[in-house]
Order: C-alpha cells, then structure tokens, then sequence
C-alpha cells in the first residue's frame, strides 16, 4: 500500500477536541469532518530548507530528465543535502512535477514487416 501524499491538515483543523466548545468524543469529531484520528496526535514538521531543495530538485531533475527520484536523491547526497528517498519521491509530487518513471523506449525499431498469420 502505498503512501499518502496529501499535506497534513491545516492548523485550524488540527486537535478538533481541543475547543472547549465541542462537548463529543475525539473519534466522533473526527469522523464527521473526514478527518483520521492520527493527525491529532502528530505534529507535521515544517523544514526551513524546504523551498531551497524543491529547487535543487527541479534543477537536477531538468538537467539529467531521464533520472528517477532514487538517482536525484544521490545527486543531491553528493551535493551535501540531507535527504532520503521519501522526501525526494514526495516533494515533486507537490510541485506539480513529477520524475522519470519506467524503462526508456527502445531505440531500434524493426523495420520489416512480418507476413498475415495463414488462417
């Protein structure tokens, strides 16, 4: 299963039991705004170099086109960032961009035909 990439909730929607107000249960309020119970508990962690390494993301990833996010990752060890394979692969993600996926197309392409099956 693969992970979520959606950002975490904003602030305000953050700790719904936390207002005196609301007199129901944690799971209760969560359920009714579509909210899971973890992001309660969990604190997101907002980096200050954030801006800085989407760029050199996009800059490496504009540079060699065909590298996936596992390469990039390498490349920016090299360069001295510290940043490991899930933060590479989800930061493009919210960037609108996206790194190379798959096998590159072949380059030879069969230029004879092959005769129709004999029925």
């Amino acid at each position: 299963m693969r992970k979520s990439t959606e950002p975490f909730p904003p602030p305000g929607l953050c700790r719904v039991c936390a207002l005196p107000k609301i007199d129901v249960s944690e799971r209760r309020a969560c359920a009714v705004i579509g909210q899971p119970r973890a992001t309660q508990r969990r604190r997101p962690i907002i980096r200050n170099d954030e801006e800085a390494l989407t760029a050199a993301i996009i800059r490496l990833a504009t540079t060699y086109g065909r590298y996936g996010y596992r390469r990039i990752t390498a490349l920016l060890r090299v360069e001295g960032w510290r940043a490991n394979l899930k933060r590479v692969y989800r930061i493009p993600a919210f960037a609108g961009t996206s790194l190379a996926a798959g096998r590159a197309e072949s380059a030879t392409e069969t230029t004879e035909t092959r005769p129709p099956l004999a029925e």
